[in-house]
C-alpha cells in the first residue's frame, strides 16, 4: 500500500499542472481571437413619438440607452487545414527491353561429296579371250546335255508307246485265244455232260425242282481222279445217283486230246449242275 500511496501523489500533481497549463492555453488563445468593440458615444438622443388620433402626448423621457450587443461568440477555431497529400509519383516507365540480338545463322554444313569411284581396271585381252573360250565350252556342253536330255525323253515315250501296243497286241491275242478256247472248251464240257448223262440213273425221288452241284477233277488223261459234292439238293439219293453217273463215266477220252494250256485253265477241275429237266414234276 505504501508504495502506491508513494506513486499516486506524484502523479496527482503532474495531472494538476497538465491542467492548468492547458487551461492558460485555451484563454490565451481565446481573448486574442476576440475582436475589439468600442460603445457607440451619445452625441444624439433618440426619442419614441406616438401618432395616435386621440392626442396623447408622449412622456417625455430620456431614451433608454440602447443595450449593448452581446459580445460575439468566439468562432471556433478553424481546424487546420490538413496539408495536400502528396501527389503519388507516377511510375517510372518500365524500360524497354532491350532488342533481341540477331542470333546467328547456322552456317550450313557442307554435304559430303561422294568418293569419286576408282575406275575398274581395264580387263586384259588375253583373260578376255580365255573367259570367251571357257564360256562357249560351257555352252556347247550344256547344249549337248540338254539334247541328251530330249533324246532320252523321246526314246522313252517310244518306249512307253512300244510296251503299251505289245500289250493291246497280248491282250487280243489272249482274248482271241479265251475265245477259241471257250468254244473248244465247250466243247469238251459238252462231250463230258453227255458220257456222264448216258450214266445217270435218277432214284424214284427224283423231282424237277432238285439240284445237285458236282466238282470233278481231271488228269491230263481224261480220267476221274475226285468228286465232291459243291451244293446238295437236298435228298442224299438224289445226290448219290449224279455221283455214281460221274464215276462209272470214269475217263473221257476227249479231254486227252486238248491242248495242254486249255485243259490247265479250263478241264482240270470242271463244276457240273444235275437237274432232271425232263421230268414233269
Amino acid at each position: 500500500m505504501r508504495s502506491l500511496e508513494g506513486y499516486i501523489v506524484p502523479a496527482t500533481v503532474t495531472l494538476l499542472l497538465h491542467a492548468a497549463l492547458l487551461a492558460a492555453l485555451t484563454m490565451n488563445w481565446q481573448s486574442s481571437q476576440e475582436p475589439l468593440v468600442k460603445p457607440a458615444p451619445r452625441h444624439v438622443k433618440a426619442r419614441i413619438v406616438s401618432l395616435e388620433k386621440s392626442g396623447a402626448k408622449a412622456a417625455a423621457r430620456p431614451a433608454a440607452p440602447a443595450p449593448k450587443p452581446p459580445p460575439p461568440k468566439p468562432e471556433p477555431p478553424k481546424p487546420k487545414p490538413e496539408p495536400p497529400k502528396p501527389k503519388p509519383e507516377p511510375p517510372k516507365p518500365k524500360p524497354a527491353p532491350p532488342p533481341p540480338k540477331p542470333q546467328p545463322k547456322p552456317t550450313p554444313k557442307p554435304k559430303p561429296q561422294p568418293k569419286p569411284k576408282p575406275e575398274p581396271p581395264k580387263p586384259d585381252p588375253k583373260v578376255q579371250e580365255e573367259a570367251r573360250k571357257k564360256e562357249q565350252v560351257r555352252r556347247e556342253a550344256e547344249q549337248r546335255q540338254q539334247q541328251q536330255r530330249e533324246q532320252q525323253v523321246r526314246e522313252q515315250k517310244v518306249r512307253e508307246q512300244q510296251r503299251l501296243e505289245q500289250e493291246m497286241a497280248l491282250a487280243m491275242a489272249a482274248e482271241d485265244e479265251a475265245l477259241a478256247e471257250g468254244a473248244e472248251t465247250t466243247t469238251y464240257e459238252e462231250a463230258i455232260a453227255m458220257a456222264i448223262e448216258d450214266n445217270w440213273s435218277r432214284p424214284p425221288s427224283a423231282r424237277r425242282d432238285m439240284q445237285v452241284v458236282l466238282r470233278i477233277q481231271l488228269i491230263p488223261t481224261g480220267e476221274v481222279v475226285g468228286v465232291s459234292v459243291l451244293k446238295s439238293s437236298g435228298d442224299q439219293a438224289f445226290d448219290r445217283s449224279a455221283i455214281n453217273a460221274v464215276n462209272k463215266a470214269a475217263r473221257f477220252p476227249e479231254v486227252a486230246e486238248a491242248p495242254p494250256q486249255v485243259f490247265e485253265r479250263r478241264l482240270r477241275s470242271l463244276q457240273l449242275v444235275f437237274r432232271p429237266e425232263d421230268l414233269r414234276q
